[in-house]
């Protein structure tokens, strides 16, 4: 009872004083469902509780489709759609004012029909990789207006390939940067296929609100613990389709596992220029699929 009065979500008594924020907990049973292509991406994830509530939440009926109307965001060469949207306060004590913010978004995303890889999956690992070359690169591969040949971003970095779910996928963050400056304001990313032609991307970005030049004036354990903890309860059961291309690529394919090691990519790109790997590239498949 004493933590609900000390960490209700007012801003009374700003300070900037070092502290430990609360936001909300994970709830015990309720759970996120996802229909994509007769697959079901399912996590845990508590209510829509953001700062500010002009920030609307995102979020499909886990009974239709998300590939039913097609996918409309455009992107260079690729197309989605977010399906789920979602931001989190974190308060400080006593009335002093929400210090900062998580968010997480999940998207599907594919390649505009006329530029589809010919003849290949993303349930190949070798595919995907190639694939995520090409979507790093157009989403976060281009330069600053103001700076010409200087990136916008840097990444990805800390690339962690894993095998937690039916199908592999991946883990990095990607970095805002600014010249002279530290990266910052970093992008955590999960990202993994759901369908031959589909693959999932899930971000959560940390929002600071309170810092100086030394970094954040709190402590942003409880930001991360919570997206870790969203992370930890994401799941996906594949449907019939999905499981049997799976299959027939499995095999073909004697190694179903993502590289350990994705350096980070040279940015800027010229986006006006730029080939697909897969097109430019193709001995980089280890085999046809």
């Amino acid at each position: 009872m004493l933590d609900m009065i000390k960490y209700l979500p007012l801003d009374w008594r700003r300070r900037r004083n070092y502290c430990t924020p609360r936001g909300p907990a994970l709830p015990n049973n309720r759970r996120v469902q996802c229909l994509i292509g007769g697959s079901v991406l399912s996590f845990r994830a508590p209510r829509h509780k953001p700062s500010q509530r002009v920030v609307s939440p995102v979020s499909r009926s886990p009974y239709t489709d998300a590939l039913s109307q097609g996918l409309h965001v455009k992107e260079g060469h690729w197309r989605l759609k977010v399906i789920f949207k979602r931001n989190w306060a974190f308060w400080g004590p006593w009335m002093t004012g929400d210090k900062g913010e998580l968010s997480m978004a999940v998207a599907v995303v594919a390649r505009h029909e006329e530029h589809e890889y010919p003849n290949t999956s993303f349930f190949h690992p070798r595919v995907f990789e190639s694939a995520l070359v090409d979507y790093l690169n157009t989403t976060y591969g281009d330069q600053q207006l103001d700076e010409p040949g200087f990136p916008k971003h840097q990444g990805p970095v800390d690339w962690k390939a894993e095998n937690h779910l039916p199908v592999f996928s991946g883990r990095c963050v990607v970095y805002r940067t600014m010249r002279y400056a530290k990266p910052f304001d970093p992008e955590h990313l999960v990202l993994f296929p759901i369908t031959q032609k589909h693959f999932v991307h899930i971000t959560f970005f940390h929002s600071i609100y309170s810092d100086d030049r030394s970094g954040p004036l709190f402590d942003t354990t409880p930001i991360t613990e919570l997206q870790e903890a969203i992370i930890n309860t994401i799941q996906l059961d594949l449907g019939p389709e999905a499981q049997a291309e799976w299959n027939r690529v499995a095999a073909e394919c004697p190694d179903m596992s993502l590289t350990e090691h994705f350096a980070p990519l040279k940015w800027p790109i010229d986006l006006d220029n730029q080939k697909s790997v897969v097109e430019s590239e193709p001995e980089r498949l280890t085999k046809p699929v």
